[in-house]
C-alpha cells in the first residue's frame, strides 16, 4: 500500500509540473552582433534593436538579457559608453559575451569584470565563455572552469551557455549556418571530442547560444541570421542582426523549471511572429 501511495505521489507531481507548462517562471532574452550592420559609424547598440526595448521592458518575466558579442563595431571607451547608456534604458540585467570586435581581454575586464563566468538563476545554470582566448576552442583555464561548473548538478533543470562564436562549426558534419567572420579561428576545433562529451555527461539539458551570424543580408541559406539544431541532450542555437530583413533575437521563457520554449523575434516590422518559429529552422546534420 505504501509503495502505490509513493507512486501515485510520483504520478501527481509529475502531472502537477507538466499541467502548469504555460506559466513562465522566469525569461530572459539573448541577443547576437548587437552592433549590427558592417560599417555603421554610430556609436551604441543597432538602433533596429534599440526599437525592442519597450517590448522587452513590457514583458515583466523578462529577468536577464544576454549579449552574445561583437556588442561594438571598434573597442573603445566612447563606443562602450555609448553601449551602456543604450543598456541603461532596460530593465534586465544584462550580462556580456565577449566578441572579437570587443576589444581586448585587459581592457574588456578592467570595465566589465572576469570574460567567463556563472551564476545560478532559479533552478538553472547560466555559464558565460570568451570563445576567443582559444581561437574558438575552450582550452586550460577556462576549461577548467566550464568543469567545475557543471561538477554539481543536484539541484539544477537546465544549463544555459552563451558564447561568440559557432564553437561547434564542423565542416563534415554541419552544412549551416555559415558565421560571420572565420577570423582566428583554430584549424582544429575541439567542441565535439572535449566539451559536447562532457556535456552529455551532465544528462541535463544543455542550451548553448552563439552570436557571430547575421551580419549580412546573404540570399544563400546558409548564411542564415537564426538556426535551431538538437543533438542528444544538446541544443544549438545561432542567433544575430545586422543583415536586414531577417534581424532577429531570442527569448527564451523557463516554465515552471519544467520545460524552455522559445520566441523568436523579428526587429522588423510589427508581427513578432513573422519569422515563426526558431525550431524550425534547423542546421542540416549528418547522423
Amino acid at each position: 500500500m505504501k509503495i502505490k501511495n509513493y507512486l501515485l505521489f510520483g504520478f501527481f507531481s509529475v502531472i502537477l509540473c507538466c499541467s502548469n507548462q504555460y506559466k513562465t517562471n522566469y525569461s530572459f532574452f539573448v541577443a547576437g552582433h548587437t552592433y549590427g550592420k558592417p560599417g555603421r559609424t554610430e556609436f551604441g547598440l543597432y538602433p533596429e534593436f534599440k526599437n525592442k526595448f519597450k517590448f522587452i521592458n513590457d514583458d515583466k518575466n523578462i529577468k536577464l538579457g544576454f549579449l552574445t558579442g561583437d556588442i561594438v563595431r571598434h573597442a573603445s571607451k566612447k563606443s562602450w559608453d555609448a553601449v551602456d547608456d543604450d543598456l541603461s534604458k532596460l530593465n534586465p540585467k544584462i550580462y556580456f559575451s565577449r566578441g572579437n570586435h570587443d576589444g581586448g581581454l585587459s581592457f574588456f575586464e578592467k570595465r566589465y569584470g572576469k570574460s567567463y563566468k556563472s551564476f545560478i538563476q532559479g533552478q538553472d545554470l547560466h555559464i558565460i565563455l570568451d570563445s576567443n582566448l582559444g581561437e574558438w576552442n575552450i582550452t586550460g583555464i577556462q576549461l577548467d572552469f566550464l568543469k567545475t561548473s557543471i561538477s554539481d548538478l543536484d539541484n539544477v533543470n537546465n544549463i544555459f551557455i552563451y558564447v561568440h562564436h559557432i564553437i561547434w562549426w564542423n565542416k563534415n558534419e554541419f552544412y549551416a549556418p555559415y558565421m560571420n567572420s572565420r577570423d582566428r579561428m583554430s584549424d582544429n576545433l575541439t567542441f565535439w571530442t572535449e566539451i559536447a562529451p562532457l556535456l552529455k555527461e551532465t544528462k541535463k539539458p544543455v542550451y548553448i547560444f552563439a552570436g557571430d551570424v547575421g551580419a549580412f543580408d546573404h540570399k544563400n541559406p546558409k548564411y542564415q541570421s537564426f538556426s535551431y539544431v538538437k543533438k542528444e541532450n544538446i541544443h544549438l542555437i545561432t542567433s544575430g542582426m545586422g543583415g536586414g530583413k531577417k534581424d532577429n533575437f531570442i527569448i527564451v521563457d523557463v516554465l515552471n523549471n519544467c520545460n524552455v520554449k522559445f520566441r523568436l523575434i523579428p526587429l522588423n516590422g510589427d508581427d513578432n511572429n513573422e519569422l515563426g518559429k526558431l525550431e524550425d529552422y534547423k542546421q542540416i546534420i549528418r547522423e
